[in-house]
């Protein structure tokens, strides 16, 4: 089992290992930036489908954003 895994993740790892140290927090906090940008894009009636009042208080989309923003914190500043 391991040999698959080693064959299955070493292009990759030569990949990560290829990116300088310096290059690879940015990289991240890009990542984790789109990743809390994402929801917003998703349409508000698919995020209120079923639900009878729309408050800000029960939008999935900032919920979602909210809920990144600790990760995108812990990125930039330790």
């Amino acid at each position: 089992m391991r040999g698959f895994l080693e064959a299955i993740f070493a292009p990759m790892n030569s990949v990560f290992e290829a990116i300088p140290f310096a290059a690879a927090r940015p990289l991240i906090v890009g990542f984790l930036v789109a990743a809390a940008l994402a929801p917003l894009f998703v349409s508000k009636d698919f995020v209120f489908r079923g639900c009878t009042d729309r408050r800000r208080s029960r939008d999935l989309r900032l919920w979602a954003v909210a809920a990144m923003i600790p990760y995108v914190l812990v990125y930039l500043f330790l």
